[in-house]
C-alpha cells in the first residue's frame, strides 16, 4: 500500500519517489496545505473505494499515517 500512496503523492506534488518515506511529514517536508492533503486523500479514497471521515483525516500527518489509515480501512 505504501507504494500506491507514494505514487499518488509523487504524481500530485511532482516529487521524486526517493524523497518519500513513511516518516515524511506532509506539511513540514512536502509543504502541503490542507487543500493538498484533501486532494490526495480523495485520490486515496478512490483507490480503496471508501470515504475517509473528517475524524480520520485530521490524524494524518505523515505518509505512514496515510498508509496505516488505508490499511486499517480495507
Amino acid at each position: 500500500m505504501f507504494e500506491e500512496i507514494r505514487q499518488i503523492i509523487c504524481e500530485f506534488l511532482e516529487v521524486e519517489p526517493e524523497t518519500i518515506t513513511e516518516e515524511t511529514d506532509l506539511v513540514k517536508d512536502l509543504s502541503c496545505d490542507s487543500l493538498d492533503i484533501i486532494t490526495m486523500i480523495t485520490n486515496v479514497e478512490e483507490l480503496i473505494g471508501r470515504t475517509i471521515s473528517e475524524e480520520e483525516l485530521v490524524q494524518v500527518r505523515t505518509v505512514g499515517d496515510m498508509v496505516r489509515l488505508v490499511e486499517n480501512n480495507k
